[in-house]
């Protein structure tokens, strides 16, 4: 394992650097099930099930805001934000692609990864290592 995130139900996701994928464990530690397979993010169409080469951090993102959509207040969807050696991808909570944050370091080490806020409100930082400096990203 390499990174780890949890969500406000108690998940927990693991990532499973050796074999390109996320594992996901309910709040006791029992396996819950697990996504992702050898690739590139890039290749994948949105929807997909990911495809990850050697991811390194995770982090869950939520918004405990409700919208109105009909008349009926619903939850925004979580979202998961995954490092690996092509990027920085977002995927929903069962692992279907969404799309690939467009930012490279040099040797594609993303040493850490933080968000906060949800949508246009949302920030995303890297550590990077190799130019010894934080980058920020906001959202749109």
């Amino acid at each position: 394992p390499e990174g780890v995130a949890t969500d406000s139900n108690g998940n927990i996701y693991v990532t499973d650097w050796g074999n390109h994928r996320i594992v996901v464990f309910d709040r006791n530690g029992n396996y819950r099930y697990s996504f992702g397979e050898y690739g590139k993010a890039t290749d994948c169409e949105a929807g997909e099930l990911v495809k990850l080469t050697f991811p390194t951090r995770i982090k869950v993102v939520e918004d405990t805001g409700e919208e109105t959509i009909y008349g009926r207040k619903v939850k925004k969807p979580a979202l998961i934000f995954i490092s690996d050696r092509y990027g920085i991808h977002v995927v929903d909570l069962y692992g279907r692609y969404l799309e690939s944050i467009d930012y490279k370091l040099a040797n594609g080490d993303y040493y850490a990864v933080a968000v906060t806020g949800y949508g246009a409100n949302s920030k995303l930082y890297i550590a990077d290592r190799e130019n010894l400096k934080v980058r920020v990203f906001r959202g749109k």
